[in-house]
C-alpha cells in the first residue's frame, strides 16, 4: 500500500469519524432537550435532575388537587407511613409515586439481591432499600391530576392484588428494618449515610 493510498484511507476514516461525531452530538443534544422538556412539564428544573449523578434518589412528591380520590390519598398515607418507619424517617416524601430518577448502580445491586420487587411493589421497596444502603432521597414537588374515565383516565391499580402485594412487601421490609434498626439508629445519630448491607 502506497503512502497516497494510506492518506486516502486516513482521510476517509476521518470523514467517517467526523460524521459519527456530528450525528451523535445531534442525537445527544435532541435527547437532552427532550429530557428537559419532559421535566419542565412537571415543574422540575434540569439542575435538580443532575443530582442523580451524585448517587441521589430523586423522588417526585405528588401535590394533589381536588381531583384526587380520597381513598387513594389515604392509602398513600398508610404506605408512606410504613416506608418512613422502615427507614427511620430518612426523608422518603412519597414511596408510591412513580415519577423518580434512580442511581443505576445502587439500584441494580438492590435488584440483584432481591427475588421480589418486580411488580407494583417495585417503587416502594426500591426507595426503602436504597435508603438503607445510604442513598440520599431528594423530594421534588410534582403536581398530580386524576382524570375521570370520560376524560381518558385509566387506573391499573387492582385493589385486592396490589394491596396484598404491598402488605406482603411492608411485612418483609419491616422485618428487615428490625434487623437493621441498630445500624439505622447509629447512622441517624451520626448524621451520616453509611451503607447498611442488604445480604
Amino acid at each position: 500500500m502506497s503512502v497516497q493510498d494510506l492518506k486516502g484511507k486516513l482521510r476517509q476514516e476521518l470523514i467517517g469519524y467526523g460524521i459519527n461525531v456530528i450525528y451523535l452530538t445531534l442525537v445527544f443534544g435532541a435527547f437532552t432537550m427532550y429530557r428537559r422538556l419532559l421535566l419542565a412539564a412537571h415543574d422540575i428544573s434540569y439542575a435538580n435532575y443532575g443530582v442523580a449523578l451524585i448517587e441521589a434518589l430523586i423522588l417526585g412528591k405528588p401535590v394533589f388537587d381536588a381531583t384526587a380520590p380520597r381513598i387513594r390519598v389515604l392509602g398513600r398515607r398508610i404506605s408512606n407511613g410504613w416506608a418512613n418507619i422502615e427507614t427511620l424517617w430518612a426523608g422518603i416524601g412519597d414511596s408510591l409515586y412513580g415519577f423518580r430518577v434512580y442511581p443505576i448502580r445502587p439500584l441494580l445491586d438492590v435488584m440483584e439481591a432481591q427475588l421480589w420487587m418486580r411488580r407494583f411493589d417495585f417503587d416502594v421497596e426500591a426507595a426503602v432499600r436504597l435508603v438503607w444502603r445510604g442513598v440520599r432521597p431528594i423530594n421534588i414537588p410534582a403536581p398530580v391530576k386524576y382524570f375521570r374515565p370520560e376524560e381518558g383516565g385509566v387506573s391499573h391499580f387492582n385493589y385486592v392484588r396490589d394491596n396484598a402485594l404491598l402488605s406482603w412487601m411492608h411485612t418483609r421490609l419491616f422485618l428487615g428494618f428490625l434487623v437493621r434498626l441498630p445500624q439505622l439508629i447509629v447512622r441517624r445519630l451520626r448524621g451520616g449515610r453509611k451503607v447498611i448491607l442488604e445480604r
